[in-house]
């Protein structure tokens, strides 16, 4: 009888040595493609990080620059920020009718 209990034990044994391996193989495989994964993204956030500081440079000091100058940028900024507030107040503005119309 302890014969019949010891090799089930081994055999028992035996099958979830088998089942940890293969997961701890499956395991490496992923976190293989997930390390793979994050370095991709890494270097394409990179890349964007480099592509919108060539697009938005940042100005350097405007010390000696003519005032004129300065207050025409100075004009161009505000604009362009009066134009973004805009559209986010009407971005804004449709979505919460959007949230009026849902919850009534």
């Amino acid at each position: 009888m302890w014969a019949v209990l010891v090799v089930a034990t081994l055999v028992g044994a035996a099958f979830l040595a088998r089942s940890l391996w293969r997961r701890g193989l499956a395991l490496g495989r992923a976190v293989g493609g997930a390390a793979e994964a994050t370095a991709g993204a890494a270097d394409r956030g990179t890349e964007r990080a480099d592509q919108l500081r060539a697009a938005h440079p940042v100005p350097g000091p405007a010390l000696g620059t003519d005032p004129a100058v300065l207050r025409d940028r100075l004009a161009q900024v505000r604009a362009e920020r009066a134009r973004r507030r805009a559209v986010r107040a009407d971005r804004h503005r449709r979505t919460y009718e959007t949230w009026r119309q849902v919850w009534r």
